[in-house]
C-alpha cells in the first residue's frame, strides 16, 4: 500500500472524517457504535465538504466514501425523528430530512466520480449516501435493505427513484416488505455496480488504485473482471414477484402473495407474512409513492419524500413502530390500521400530500 490518508474531523462533528491523498478525497463515517447512522450534523458536514471539493481549483480525481467498523451506514438518526414524532415538534425531524435529502441530490449530481464502498449493513440513509453515487462497490455479503415499512415510515432518501426502475417488480418487493438482500441483489436492483469480497473494499487500497492513475470507470470494470459477481437470489424469484406485485392495490398484492404461497411458493408465503407485520399505512403509502416515482426525476422523488415523511411522522405509526422494533424490541406495534385492506385511500393521499390524517 502506497500510503495512508490523513483524516481530519469536520469542524462541527468528529463523527465524519475527511482527507485527501494522491489527489483522491475521502469521506469516512466514524460512528461505529451506532453503525454509522447519520445525524443532521454529519449530513451537513458532508454536503459542505463536497461543495468545497467541487469548487476547488484543484479538484480531486475521485471521492471515496467508507464507513468505520461493521458496515457503511445502517440508516438515519432514529432517536431525533422519534422525539419529534412523540413531542409533536417536527422541527428537528424536518431539519434532518431537509439536510439529508439535499445531500442525496448533491451526491447524484456530483461532478467528480463518487466511489461508495458498501459493506456490512447498508440500510435506509446508508443507501442514500451510496446508491446515488456514480460508482458503487458492494460487498458480496453486504446486508442491504430499506426496512422502513417495519417502523411506520417508507423507503425515503430518494430510494424509490431507483427501486421504481428495478426490473420485474423486484423493487416493489424490496420497498414494501423491507426484506434484506445481498450484494448481487443490490446490483440487480440498480443500487450498486459491481460485487467484490468485503476484504477488497479496503479504502486505502482503493485510494492507491485511483491515486495511481486508474479511473473510477476502469476500477469498476477491472473489479468486475477480478471477482465472481454471483447470482441474484431476487432475480431467481422474479417470475412470481412480477405477477404478484403488479398494480396499484396493496391489498390485492397481499391476496396474490397469499394465494401464491398457498400454492407452494415459499418466497411468496414469506413475503405475505412479512407484510402482515408491517405498518399497513406505510405499505399502502409506499406503493403509491413507488408508482408515482416511476415518472419522476430524483428531485421530484425527494420532494415527495419530504411530504411523505411529514405525513407519516404525524400518523402515529412511526413513533409506535420505533418503540416496538427499536426501543422495547417487543415487535408488538399497535398500528393505526388493522390491516392493509382497511387503509382508506384518503389516508394514503394525505400522507403523499404531507397532511395530518383525520
Amino acid at each position: 500500500m502506497a500510503g495512508t490518508t490523513e483524516m481530519t474531523p469536520a469542524p462541527q462533528t468528529d463523527e465524519v472524517l475527511f482527507g485527501v491523498r494522491d489527489g483522491v478525497a475521502r469521506i469516512h463515517l466514524n460512528r461505529p457504535k451506532a453503525l454509522n447512522a447519520l445525524t443532521t450534523e454529519m449530513c451537513a458536514a458532508i454536503g459542505e465538504q463536497l461543495t468545497e471539493w467541487a469548487e476547488a481549483d484543484e479538484k480531486p480525481r475521485a471521492v471515496v466514501v467508507s464507513g468505520e467498523g461493521k458496515g457503511l451506514c445502517a440508516g438515519g438518526d432514529i432517536k431525533v425523528l422519534r422525539e419529534s414524532a412523540v413531542s409533536g415538534d417536527l422541527a428537528g425531524a424536518e431539519e434532518f430530512w431537509a439536510t439529508e435529502y439535499a445531500m442525496n441530490q448533491q451526491i447524484a449530481d456530483y461532478p467528480i466520480p463518487y466511489v461508495a464502498l458498501m459493506h456490512g449493513p447498508v440500510m435506509g440513509g446508508g443507501i442514500g449516501i451510496s446508491a446515488h453515487g456514480s460508482h458503487r462497490l458492494v460487498a458480496a455479503d453486504a446486508k442491504v435493505a430499506m426496512p422502513e415499512t417495519g417502523i411506520g415510515l417508507f423507503p425515503d432518501v430518494g430510494a424509490m427513484h431507483l427501486l421504481a426502475r428495478a426490473p420485474r417488480e423486484l423493487g416493489t418487493h424490496v420497498a414494501l416488505t423491507g426484506d434484506r438482500f445481498n450484494g448481487a441483489d443490490a446490483v440487480e436492483l440498480g443500487l450498486a455496480d459491481v460485487v467484490v469480497p468485503a476484504e477488497a473494499l479496503d479504502p486505502e487500497a482503493i485510494v492507491d488504485r485511483l491515486g495511481g492513475g486508474e479511473s473510477a470507470d476502469a476500477l469498476v470494470e477491472a473489479l468486475r473482471g477480478e471477482y465472481e459477481q454471483g447470482e441474484s437470489a431476487l432475480a431467481g424469484q422474479a417470475e412470481w414477484m412480477e405477477r404478484c406485485y403488479a398494480g396499484d392495490d396493496a391489498a390485492a398484492i397481499v391476496e396474490r402473495l397469499t394465494a401464491e404461497g398457498e400454492a407452494g411458493t415459499e418466497g411468496a408465503a414469506k413475503a405475505a407474512e412479512l407484510l402482515g407485520t408491517r405498518s399497513p399505512l406505510s405499505v399502502a403509502a409506499t406503493l403509491a409513492g413507488l408508482r408515482a416515482a416511476a415518472g419522476d426525476d430524483l428531485a421530484g422523488v425527494l420532494a415527495r419524500d419530504t411530504k411523505m415523511a411529514h405525513g407519516m411522522l404525524q400518523s402515529g405509526d412511526f413513533a409506535e413502530g420505533v418503540r416496538a422494533v427499536l426501543i422495547d424490541r417487543t415487535n408488538d406495534a399497535a398500528w393505526r390500521h388493522a390491516s392493509i385492506a382497511e387503509v382508506p385511500a384518503a389516508d394514503v393521499e394525505a400522507v403523499l400530500a404531507g397532511e395530518k390524517l383525520g
